[in-house]
């Protein structure tokens, strides 16, 4: 029998990618240094493996930042545009990824980890909230709503990290998953 949720008229934006199954996300469980634009990412990784038929499609980025920096920093999503990124990916700390239909146990394609060695990464998306500052932060919390802007074909990697100075901070990324 299904569930009555499914089956209810969901009004949200992302109403029938969540009663589909098909939207996902991933939190670190502790707080978490960023790294520094680095292939040694550490802080929120997402990797969409090279044979998962799905592209990720970025929906929103949540960030509550744990501590100031030492110095003048902005946070940024990095990524590797390489189709074959996924594959020389180390996965060195893996996260859990959850169904976001609370409920359900639907097991997603996309991988998250809050430290992996990643093949080089470029700067794609600075994140909003404005200037971090040594011993003061602008902002606690800060939501990007990508909304479906950026979308990571099989093979492909992006990650949460500083620009310029390490700080630490828990985060989260949700995306919905779309056959190929």
């Amino acid at each position: 029998m299904p569930t009555p949720f499914l089956n209810a008229g969901v009004q949200s934006k992302y109403g029938d990618a969540l009663r589909r199954g098909r939207t996902f996300f991933a939190c670190n469980s502790a707080i978490q240094a960023l790294s520094v634009n680095s292939a040694t990412a550490t802080g929120l990784i997402l990797s969409n493996p090279v044979t998962s038929g799905v592209n990720l499609v970025l929906l929103q980025l949540c960030i509550a930042v744990a501590s100031a920096p030492g110095a003048q920093s902005n946070m940024i999503l990095t990524g590797t545009l390489l189709t074959t990124a996924n594959a020389n990916t180390t996965h060195t700390t893996p996260l859990t990824v959850k169904n976001a239909l609370i409920g359900t146990s639907g097991i997603g394609a996309g991988l998250a980890d809050s430290a992996a060695t990643v093949p080089t990464p470029a700067a794609l998306r600075a994140i909003g909230g404005g200037v971090i500052g040594a011993a003061a932060l602008n902002t606690m919390y800060i939501r990007d709503d990508i909304d479906g802007i950026i979308m990571l074909a099989p093979g492909c990697v992006i990650s949460l990290q500083a620009m310029t100075t390490a700080m630490s901070v828990v985060a989260s990324l949700t995306w919905e998953e779309v056959p190929v």
